[in-house]
């Protein structure tokens, strides 16, 4: 599974992978997107923060992405809609 946080503004984004587990037919990853602390330092460059999880599962298993208090973080599959593997 490849979680991709898009454009940021500064370095320092993170994604941290909390867990994975399936619920149904689904991949539910807990992964928060982490922004630099205030007080640090950061290059004023665009990034594009990413984490690459491998999960064993069959190929076409939609993915929903979490934050930490079980909100969606907005997936898309190339054309838009849920992410599939």
């Amino acid at each position: 599974v490849l979680l991709c946080a898009g454009a940021q503004p500064t370095a320092g984004y993170d994604i941290h992978v909390d867990s994975a587990h399936f619920d149904r037919d689904m991949i539910v990853v807990i992964a928060p997107i982490v922004p630099p602390s205030p007080r640090s330092r950061v290059a004023q460059v665009i990034t594009y923060p990413y984490v690459l999880i491998a999960v064993p599962t069959k190929k076409g298993r939609k993915v929903r992405w979490l934050d930490r208090g079980g909100r969606d973080i907005e997936l898309t599959g190339g054309g838009g809609g849920p992410a599939t593997q």
